[in-house]
C-alpha cells in the first residue's frame, strides 16, 4: 500500500512544472555557462570540497590551471572513499547517474574516464545546463542567486543579495559599494539616499526576493538603533572599530527591511550550517531573529536550509508567525535522515502552504541530484502519511505539489 501511493506521488511529481526557490547557475560575460567536466562539478560543489577537506584532503590538492585530467585523478582518488556516504556525494551520483549514465554507485578507477568524457561531450553545446534543467528536472521558475543578473530571464527570477550594502559603516564597506555601483558615499545621508535607490532600482530589475547570508560573517542580532546613533557611528568609523560598524550595519538592516515591505520583496534568510569549512555555530540559530519576526509583522521572510542543526527552533518559528516561511533548499542533500526527520514532525507543526523547496547549487547535474533526493525525501514522508492514515491521499498529493510548485508560486506570484 505505502508502495503504491509513493509510486504516485513520485509520478505526479515527475509531471509537475517545478517551482525551485534558490540557485547559483552562473555564466560568463558571454553568456556561456561554466562547467564543462567531471573535476569542474566536483570542484565547484563546494559542500562536497568542504567535506573532502574535512576528511584531510589539501584544500587546494590540485593546482586552479592544472589540465592533466590524469593528474587531478591521481590527486583525487585517495580522498573520496571517505565521503562515499554523504548526502553531498549521494547528490552528486544521482545527477550523474541520470543525466549522463554514470555506470556504478561510485566514482572510480573503473568509470571515471569515461564519465569525464561524456561530461565534456555535454558542454560543448552552450545551452547544455539549461537543457537538463528544463527538459530532465522540468523546472518551470528557478530564483537565481547570482551577481549582476546575468542569467537566462525566460526561466531565471533574480534574487538580490543585500549584504555589502550594509557596509556603509567602514572605509572598506564604502570603498566596496564604490567599486560595485560607482556611488560615493561621503555622508550618511548619502548612504541611505543610495540603499534606497538601490533597493528600488533590483525591483525594477525583476528581482522577486532579498537575500542575506548574515551568519557567515556575523550572528543576527540586529538592534534597533536610532538615526542619530547611526549617522554619528558613520561619521566616527574608522576600519578598526568594529562597535560603530555594528551599529550602522544594524540600522541599514532594519532600514532595508522597511524598504522591503514598501516594495513587497520577501526577504531570503541563510539559517543554520554552513558551507566550507568555517561554521560558527552561535551565528546560524535562527532563533535570533525573533525579535525581528515580532518587530516586521508585514514583512515576508524565508528561512533557508530548514536551520539545520536547529530545526526544532526553525519549526517553532514557522509555526508560529504568519509572515514566516521555511525552505527546504539544501537541506535534503544535506541528509536525506535528517530532512524526514524533521519534515514528519514539521508537517504536524507548521501549515501545509509554508513548505518550499530549492537545489541550492552552481552546476545543473546537481540540481537534477538534488532534486531526485527532495522528491524521494517528501514522498517518502506524505506515503507513509497517507499510509498511516494521518493524510488522506488527495490531501498528500496536494501537499506535495505544494511543497514542489505550488507554494513558491504564490508567494512570489512571477
Amino acid at each position: 500500500m505505502a508502495a503504491d501511493i509513493y509510486r504516485e506521488l513520485i509520478a505526479l511529481t515527475d509531471r509537475l512544472p517545478l517551482f525551485d526557490t534558490h540557485e547559483h547557475i552562473e555564466r560568463d560575460g558571454t553568456g556561456r555557462y561554466y562547467g564543462g567536466d567531471l573535476f569542474d562539478i566536483i570542484r565547484n560543489t563546494f559542500y562536497l570540497w568542504a567535506d573532502l577537506v574535512s576528511s584531510g584532503m589539501p584544500r587546494d590538492v590540485w593546482d586552479p590551471e592544472e589540465k592533466d585530467d590524469e593528474k587531478k585523478w591521481t590527486l583525487l582518488r585517495p580522498w573520496l572513499p571517505n565521503v562515499v556516504g554523504s548526502g553531498y556525494y549521494r547528490g552528486i551520483v544521482r545527477g550523474l547517474q541520470a543525466i549522463h549514465g554514470m555506470d556504478g554507485e561510485t566514482i572510480d578507477d573503473s568509470n571515471w574516464e569515461k564519465l569525464n568524457a561524456r561530461i565534456r561531450r555535454a558542454y560543448r553545446d552552450p545551452e547544455w545546463p539549461m537543457k537538463v534543467i528544463r527538459e530532465n528536472t522540468h523546472i518551470q521558475w528557478a530564483i537565481d542567486d547570482v551577481d549582476g543578473f546575468n542569467m537566462d530571464r525566460s526561466l531565471f527570477l533574480p534574487s538580490f543579495k543585500i549584504d555589502y550594502l550594509l557596509g556603509g559603516g567602514s572605509p572598506a564597506g564604502r570603498e566596496l559599494i564604490n567599486e560595485v555601483d560607482d556611488v560615493p558615499l561621503d555622508t550618511f545621508d548619502d548612504y541611505l539616499q543610495f540603499l534606497d535607490r538601490k533597493l528600488s532600482q533590483v525591483k525594477a530589475m525583476g528581482a522577486v526576493a532579498l537575500k542575506t547570508v548574515t551568519p557567515y560573517y556575523r550572528g543576527y542580532d540586529y538592534d534597533a538603533v536610532s538615526s542619530e546613533d547611526a549617522r554619528r557611528a558613520f561619521a566616527a568609523t574608522v576600519e578598526q572599530s568594529t562597535a560603530h560598524r555594528k551599529i550602522v550595519e544594524d540600522f541599514a538592516f532594519h532600514f532595508i527591511l522597511g524598504k522591503a515591505i514598501q516594495l513587497d520583496l520577501p526577504v531570503q534568510i541563510h539559517t543554520g550550517i554552513l558551507a566550507w569549512n568555517t561554521t560558527f555555530l552561535p551565528h546560524c540559530n535562527p532563533t535570533a531573529l525573533n525579535p525581528l519576526f515580532l518587530k516586521y509583522p508585514a514583512c515576508r521572510f524565508v528561512l533557508f536550509h530548514g536551520g539545520y542543526p536547529y530545526a526544532d527552533e526553525l519549526g517553532i518559528l514557522v509555526k508560529t508567525f504568519p509572515n514566516v516561511y521555511l525552505d527546504l533548499c539544501w537541506m535534503p542533500w544535506i541528509s536525506q535522515t535528517v530532512t524526514k526527520h524533521f519534515l514528519e514532525m514539521w508537517l504536524e507543526l507548521i501549515p501545509a502552504n509554508k513548505f518550499m523547496w530549492g537545489g541550492d547549487a552552481h552546476r545543473a547535474e546537481c540540481i537534477h541530484g538534488h532534486w531526485l533526493i527532495a522528491q524521494q525525501v517528501v514522498c517518502e514522508v506524505l506515503s507513509e502519511k497517507a499510509v498511516r492514515g494521518v493524510l488522506q491521499e488527495k490531501d498528500a498529493a496536494r501537499i506535495v505539489a505544494g511543497i514542489f510548485r505550488e507554494n513558491a508560486r504564490t508567494f512570489f506570484n512571477p
